[in-house]
């Protein structure tokens, strides 16, 4: 569903400045959630890692709809990079003989070898946990950190791999004002101001004169055409409800409602069209859209939410 919903959304320093080389960064122990693993760190670009750690090697599609992920695997390092831009979304490092990272802690002291007890003591619950062949991967979406649990071998019911990405929020209220804004995105903010407030971990698409900036973890996007703001987007996001965080009108329908609740709250659309993955759904006169999930486990309900100047 993350991958459907960002394709219908669509239809910075890694290292300090001065490059680190491989030796500095395995200096630096710290893991910060949401920030960094060590010397590497989220708020930078896939040119940095391959810098210090060489070329990359592709490995498939990432977590999100047209991210993709790369490995090296001597040093044991993933990333998720966003499409070509080559921002980062997503750091991964796993438990190698060769990993300059053996002894890289979190402030709680979270490393490879501790055990899930640990992890939980230390974390409290994870948002939510997910089995895999490898073993359990422990997410704590609002912290921006996983730790994968290893199910069997001798590193069995202790953390054989470590990820670190974007903290899954809200830029503000989460409150979705027809015409006006969605959480602390305003219709009249400008692209400078846009950028400082939502940071990086974002996709940049150019689309003929229109042009679109998404953050997967903050469930939002922004439109600009012909280098003006013109809708503001949230949208469905795993992370996002996990922790609970819906945007919101304050009419009570939002995100996950029903395509009868938009129906009861604004009335019938002046205009529905079928998309890719979503029947759009108009309000010009009050500046809003929404867009409803035509198949899935969410059909029926609103995965989107824009907001325009009224028409």
């Amino acid at each position: 569903m993350r991958k459907e919903i960002a394709c219908a959304v669509f239809g910075v320093l890694l290292l300090a400045p001065g490059s680190q080389t491989e030796a500095q960064q395995a200096e630096d122990k710290l893991i910060l959630p949401g920030n960094r693993i060590a010397g590497l760190r989220l708020a930078g670009r896939l040119a940095d890692i391959e810098a210090v750690h060489g070329k990359g090697q592709p490995v498939g599609p990432g977590q999100w709809e047209g991210s993709v992920a790369y490995s090296w695997t001597t040093p044991g390092l993933h990333a998720v990079v966003a499409g070509t831009s080559g921002n980062l979304l997503w750091l991964a490092i796993s438990s190698v003989a060769s990993s300059p990272w053996a002894d890289a802690a979190t402030v709680e002291g979270l490393k490879f070898g501790s055990t899930e007890e640990q992890v939980r003591a230390a974390m409290g619950a994870p948002s939510r946990t997910y089995d895999a062949t490898k073993g359990k991967a422990l997410h704590y979406r609002a912290q921006g950190i996983a730790f994968l649990v290893a199910a069997a071998g001798a590193q069995a019911g202790r953390v054989t791999e470590i990820y670190v990405y974007w903290k899954h929020r809200t830029p503000g209220d989460a409150a979705v004002v027809p015409g006006q804004r969605i959480s602390g995105v305003a219709l009249r903010s400008t692209l400078p101001a846009l950028r400082a407030l939502l940071g990086e971990g974002f996709f940049h698409v150019q689309l003929g004169d229109l042009e679109v900036f998404h953050w997967p973890h903050l469930a939002i996007a922004i439109n600009l055409k012909q280098g003006r703001l013109w809708r503001i987007t949230g949208f469905y996001d795993e992370g996002h409800d996990e922790l609970g965080l819906r945007y919101m009108t304050d009419r009570g329908v939002g995100i996950k409602s029903t395509s009868q609740e938009l129906r009861a709250a604004f009335g019938e659309p002046v205009d529905r069209r079928k998309l890719a993955r979503v029947e759009d759904w108009e309000y010009p006169t009050i500046g809003l859209a929404a867009g409803i999930a035509m198949s899935g486990s969410l059909q029926g309900h609103v995965v989107l939410l824009s907001v325009f100047a009224p028409q």
